[in-house]
């Protein structure tokens, strides 16, 4: 069985996936995520983390989890095998919900992809030969598939920490046809199962969180201003735009 989840609260501690993996109990966990890429201006090649432009990106290790080696190298084969462009990553850092599930019950196998530059920054750069395999797009121009268009929609959707619910909807909507459940928790994770015809084969968990950074009002100041705290990472070059 697979189930597709789709996260909420990530940037304040993967709070969801800790919820949805403790309730599935995988046996594989497949994280999807976005990393800075740092290959911009004058920047040495010996920090960059990945290259735009060379496909996603395939991390072995992070600062929550390591991959497992299985996984890490049957991902490699798999997109050498269908011709998608991908990439290791050239460093350890960050961390992503890989790490929770692998500390998840008595343990879970991890592994996690990822793709674009600026992932914190208010606008995101990926490029569509990065981010999905070409037969996406050729399948875009018989008119069956518009990845692009799904992209721009869901990204314009406000899902701020804790406000996940729009995404929700809509990630629903898109999806109700093509799984055999659909569910959310307590937390506000949107559970997908896709049922498996073999009994004696691997749970698989792929989790993509629908939250974003964000602020909150804590105050509205007598002379009209609002005082604001943080909802993740919000880094203070990014917070002045």
């Amino acid at each position: 069985d697979t189930d597709f989840v789709f996260t909420c609260q990530e940037e304040v501690g993967c709070r969801g996936a800790a919820g949805a993996a403790f309730r599935l109990m995988p046996d594989i966990g497949l994280a999807l995520e976005g990393t800075t890429a740092n290959d911009m201006g004058d920047t040495p090649a010996v920090h960059h983390v990945c290259r735009v432009g060379q496909g996603t990106t395939v991390s072995f290790m992070d600062n929550a989890s390591i991959a497992n080696p299985e996984l890490f190298r049957d991902m490699l084969a798999l997109a050498q095998k269908e011709g998608i462009p991908h990439q290791v990553k050239m460093s350890v850092s960050g961390g992503n919900e890989g790490g929770t599930m692998q500390r998840t019950g008595a343990g879970v196998r991890p592994a996690a992809t990822s793709t674009a530059r600026l992932p914190y920054a208010p606008r995101r750069i990926s490029r569509r030969s990065t981010a999905w395999p070409r037969h996406f797009w050729r399948n875009k121009r018989r008119g069956a598939f518009s990845m692009f268009e799904l992209i721009r929609q869901l990204v314009n959707l406000y899902g701020a920490t804790g406000r996940e619910a729009d995404v929700a909807d809509a990630v629903e909507a898109l999806v109700k046809d093509h799984v055999d459940s659909i569910r959310r928790d307590a937390l506000g994770n949107l559970i997908c199962e896709k049922r498996g015809t073999d009994p004696d084969g691997k749970r698989i968990m792929l989790s993509a969180h629908m939250d974003h950074i964000g602020f909150i009002v804590v105050a509205v100041e007598k002379e009209g201003f609002l005082r604001v705290m943080p909802v993740g990472g919000v880094g203070l070059a990014v917070s002045r735009t």
